[in-house]
C-alpha cells in the first residue's frame, strides 16, 4: 500500500458551465417545437487538427427528404470562449468573448432576413 497522496482537484466536473454546444441543443428544441418539427436541427461536433472543438450546425427539412442547409459553425478551444462562430447563410464571422455575447450573436443570426426566408421556404415547401 502507498502513502502517495492524490494531487488532483477535489472539484472536478461540479462546475455548471452553460457550455456553448447545450446552447445550440437548446435553441434547435425551441426550433423544433415551434414548428412541429416540420424543421429539425443537427448539431455534428468534431475536432480540428488544431484541436479546436467544432460544432456544425444543419438545418433539416425530413419532409422534402432530409433537405438540409448549412445554417453556422461554431469553434472554440477547450476553454469555450473566446469563440468564433461562422454564419454560413449571411457569409459572415462573429467573434464571440462570452455567453451573453454568444446568445446576442445566435439572435443575429437567427433573426436574420436570409435565415427567416430560408427557414420560411422550408416550411412552405414541407406542407
Amino acid at each position: 500500500m502507498s502513502n502517495m497522496q492524490n494531487l488532483w482537484p477535489s472539484d472536478l466536473g461540479s462546475s455548471k458551465l452553460n457550455l456553448p454546444k447545450n446552447i445550440l441543443i437548446q435553441q434547435g428544441k425551441f426550433l423544433e417545437e415551434m414548428t412541429k418539427n416540420v424543421i429539425t436541427v443537427e448539431i455534428k461536433s468534431t475536432q480540428s487538427a488544431s484541436n479546436d472543438i467544432i460544432h456544425r450546425v444543419n438545418i433539416l427539412a425530413p419532409a422534402l427528404g432530409n433537405y438540409s442547409f448549412g445554417l453556422l459553425t461554431m469553434s472554440h478551444k477547450i476553454s469555450l470562449y473566446p469563440l468564433t462562430i461562422i454564419d454560413e447563410v449571411n457569409l459572415e464571422k462573429h467573434f464571440v468573448e462570452d455567453e451573453p455575447d454568444l446568445l446576442n450573436s445566435l439572435a443575429s443570426i437567427f433573426n436574420s432576413q436570409p435565415v427567416k426566408n430560408a427557414l420560411n421556404s422550408l416550411i412552405a415547401q414541407s406542407s
